[in-house]
């Protein structure tokens, strides 16, 4: 049976800094940093495993709306500490804030939104997409 979701949940990931997360791996030659593509997806996976002990089977997140600022920079082979807390659920909505430090001070702080979807449905949508595009070359 899944957890019962509620606003104040939290969830917090660690990471360490590779090169793979660089902002020189996101194309910006020459700021070995910590990019704020990767903080984004930092903050996306700790919204997502926050939420998902209490999904029923076959559901997932998906995301709608990101808001970010990326305060302080981050070299290569430092720990960043991502929290994720729900802020507010409404319907299949669910808002969340999140705050990203590194081993010495915050470095991004940012909310989000994601809708809860049934995941067959969601894919089966998408894949129809890509049907009608086929289809249409051919007319």
């Amino acid at each position: 049976m899944a957890e019962v979701l509620k606003v104040g949940r939290e969830w917090e990931i660690v990471w360490t800094i590779t090169d793979r997360r660089l902002a020189t791996a996101y194309g910006n030659p020459g700021v070995a940093v910590f990019g704020t593509p990767g903080m984004v997806e930092m903050m996306e996976q700790a919204a997502v495993e926050c939420v998902l002990p209490c999904l029923e089977e076959g559901q997932g997140t998906v995301g709608i709306k990101v808001d970010v600022e990326h305060t302080a920079s981050t070299p290569v082979g430092m720990k960043v500490w991502c929290a994720a807390r729900v802020t507010a659920i409404d319907g299949r909505k669910i808002s969340f804030e999140m705050e990203a430090r590194n081993e010495v001070e915050v470095i991004g702080r940012g909310k989000q939104q994601r809708v809860v979807v049934g995941l067959g449905r969601f894919v089966e949508k998408a894949t129809q997409k890509k049907l009608e595009i086929r289809n249409l070359k051919f007319e």
